[in-house]
């Protein structure tokens, strides 16, 4: 499996934060601007190097190995009851890595064998896994459009484009809206050199953090 990140769009990202930001931190004047930017980018980064979680919208080149396809029954007892429904006719799929799949996920994909793009014979479905207690993702065939029978061919080559997180604060979960905005004021108000640093954060940082943390797996 080779996953490669591709473009953090963390400039674009932020840019569309700032209006936002700026009416949180009260700042009427253009300028912070820039700072207030670099500012935002960086309280999406700190979140995501805490947590794993996806944040700000990232783009990354996903290479997924034949042998790694999976049977649809080693996996299909652990499958949501929407995904079970959608997976209807697949016999297998292949594990979608973890990182940078984790909250934010997949926003978007596009599947591309030989150059050709072929992504609506495929769909993202969601697993429970019982051993780290949280949702996996994997790439299936769309039932009644390709099926694949026993053990995945071994010539089996695919390109998956994966977009991941949130492209502005509007798609972004409150609660993870929230949390970029006071951490962004924090850096905004308090700039010495430790602010934001985890093992110097306040408390309401450190339990925020802790709170979003999910396994990696």
């Amino acid at each position: 499996m080779s996953v490669q990140l591709i473009k953090r769009n963390g400039a674009t990202v932020a840019a569309q934060w700032l209006t936002l930001v700026k009416l949180h931190c009260r700042v009427d004047f253009i300028d912070d601007d820039i700072y207030i930017k670099d500012a935002t980018d960086r309280a999406m980064a700190l979140i995501e190097r805490e947590t794993g979680l996806a944040v700000c919208q990232a783009n990354y080149v996903w290479r997924p190995a034949a042998g790694e396809y999976a049977n649809f029954a080693s996996f299909s007892g652990r499958l949501t009851a929407e995904a079970s429904n959608r997976c209807a006719g697949c016999s297998g799929g292949w594990h979608v890595p973890s990182s940078p799949s984790q909250l934010g996920g997949i926003s978007s994909f596009r599947v591309l064998q030989g150059g050709d793009d072929i992504s609506p014979m495929y769909q993202i479905v969601g697993a429970v896994s019982p051993e780290m207690g949280v949702q996996q993702s994997w790439l299936v065939p769309s039932g009644g459009v390709l099926t694949r029978q026993g053990a995945a061919p071994a010539n089996t080559s695919i390109v998956v484009e994966l977009i991941t997180g949130y492209a502005t604060p509007e798609e972004t979960p409150a609660g993870l809206r929230d949390l970029v905005l006071r951490i962004t004021a924090m850096y905004y108000e308090d700039r010495e050199a430790n602010a934001g640093s985890p093992s110097f954060a306040p408390d309401w940082l450190r339990h925020a953090l802790s709170t979003l943390w999910v396994p990696r797996c």
